[in-house]
């Protein structure tokens, strides 16, 4: 076995012994709080293993169920696997260096991370919009036990997250922008306690959705990945953040997240208040990121937090100017044009 890092190796025998797995190389990625590694086996299968530091009496076994159900609920949703011990356990307590963590191991997915991927138009926006909402469907009947009540990430409390670490962006412009953004976010932040509620994912990001081609060429969605972030929120939650993140590297951010909005609205149908809200929350959520990664990688240097940075600020000054009745506009057109559920394709089937 060659590992990128000694340290881990230590965690990655562990893996071995109580999965039955044969580790020929492993490979350290990045990730926010997670350490995630590639397991490349002997006989040529493929395994992440994410290992979660354990604090206090924190909890992860409910991110596995979570996967569990899903998997269950609907096999067309494109997500890891998780891999039982030897003894039937899906995680394991392992000690490294200095550190405990709580490990599980999952099936890989290929594919590149839809931030990276070449050719995101909005008919894959679409796609990713509609898996959203057939994903939203399946979490409404997983067990919620061990899910966070709140995190720096909650769509509920973007303006009070992005206060607490606006002051470390040196840029007078980019926090500017951000103050734009934040004032029109007003008139709707009173509306959040009267929006439906549900368990979202709330992480769709572009470094947690994967795309591939399929056999005709075209990208389609191929994995949805990292539970970590999963919340019981506002129901629209799912769409503000996988909107947000779809209006990176965009010439036309407002049509990018209208296809993600249309997607979802054709199966899980949004109110008009759930409507008027999503442009508002999107580019608030795009500021949350800017600046949360400005701050951690003033605190921590490193490449991956500048990767998760790296095409947010561009699109938070092209939206900051835009007026969100018109962007409301070319979401209620496109919502109106979406189509029955029936003919929205999930992961490249018809549903």
């Amino acid at each position: 076995m060659s590992a990128s890092n000694e340290d881990f190796a230590d965690l990655v025998s562990r893996v071995e012994a109580e999965f039955g797995l044969v580790a020929g190389s492993v490979t350290r990625l990045g990730g926010e709080v997670d350490l995630n590694l590639k397991m490349e086996c002997t006989d040529g299968s493929i395994f992440l293993i994410k290992a979660t530091e354990i604090q206090g009496d924190s909890d992860t076994t409910w991110q596995g169920r979570i996967l569990d159900h899903v998997a269950q609920c609907d096999s067309r949703i494109p997500i890891p696997k998780i891999l039982r011990t030897h003894s039937g356990l899906s995680e394991i307590s392992v000690q490294a260096s200095a550190t405990r963590y709580q490990v599980r191991v999952m099936t890989w997915l290929d594919g590149e991370v839809i931030g990276r991927a070449e050719g995101v138009d909005f008919e894959l926006l679409g796609e990713l919009g509609a898996l959203a909402g057939s994903m939203y469907e399946c979490l409404q009947s997983a067990d919620r036990t061990g899910v966070p009540k709140t995190h720096h990430w909650d769509v509920r409390n973007l303006r009070e997250a992005v206060a607490s670490c606006v002051d470390f962006v040196p840029d007078a412009i980019n926090v500017g922008a951000v103050e734009t953004i934040l004032k029109k976010c007003e008139p709707v932040e009173p509306l959040l306690a009267n929006l439906p509620t549900g368990l979202v994912h709330q992480d769709l990001n572009d470094f947690n959705v994967l795309v591939a081609e399929d056999a005709e060429g075209r990208l389609r969605v191929s994995g949805i990945i990292d539970f970590g972030d999963t919340l019981d929120s506002i129901r629209v939650a799912e769409v503000v953040v996988a909107g947000a993140y779809s209006m990176l590297r965009q010439e036309d951010p407002v049509g990018a997240l209208a296809a993600v909005v249309a997607g979802f609205h054709s199966v899980i149908p949004l109110t008009d208040l759930e409507r008027s809200v999503i442009f508002p929350l999107a580019s608030a959520r795009l500021c949350l990121n800017a600046c949360t990664w400005t701050k951690r990688t003033i605190i921590e240097p490193g490449a991956y937090g500048e990767s998760r940075m790296k095409y947010t600020w561009p699109a938070v000054q092209l939206v900051a100017p835009l007026d969100p009745a018109q962007a409301l506009v070319r979401i209620e057109l496109a919502c109106q044009s979406a189509g029955l559920t029936s003919e929205m394709p999930v992961n490249g089937q018809k549903r």
